[in-house]
């Protein structure tokens, strides 16, 4: 279950705003590497560490980098470790929640790398769930296909 109210942490740079949504029930909270070039995640990861209680926070990121977006045709490798990445500045061993971000066409959705490395990541215990976050025109296209593609992966 995850709060009514989360915490996007896109420009975030209190950590005092993390931690009183924290003491306040919110348990879900969106972060991503580009976010103040990985300072979102640094600091989201600091107030969980701080506050000890990973294990009631839905935490979401991106697959990105502090550059911004990985394309489609990013390798496997790549990916990976840019998911390790935010790993280590969330100071977690897992994400509930890694997000194929700005998925603003079907090549980007069905990009056979980001299932793959989503597969791979799943199978050793670091992320739990594959989403699409979009905010494109196309966002009846994009959806309609991440429903109805068969793929498991895809939720």
């Amino acid at each position: 279950m995850v709060s009514d109210i989360s915490l996007g942490s896109g420009g975030i740079d209190d950590i005092q705003v993390a931690i009183r949504a924290i003491e306040r029930g919110v348990n879900y909270f969106d972060t991503a590497p580009d976010y103040s070039r990985h300072g979102s995640e640094l600091l989201l990861g600091k107030a969980i560490r701080d506050f000890g209680r990973r294990g009631e926070i839905f935490l979401a990121s991106k697959f990105c980098t502090g550059d911004g977006h990985l394309p489609p045709d990013a390798p496997v490798p790549e990916i990976v470790a840019a998911v390790e990445g935010s790993l280590q500045r969330l100071q977690t061993d897992y994400l509930d929640l890694v997000h194929i971000h700005s998925c603003d066409r079907l090549e980007r959705l069905l990009a056979p790398t980001f299932h793959e490395a989503f597969d791979r990541l799943k199978e050793q215990g670091k992320v739990r769930f594959l989403g699409v976050s979009t905010h494109t025109p196309n966002l009846e296209t994009v959806a309609r296909a991440a429903i109805d593609s068969g793929l498991d992966t895809v939720h």
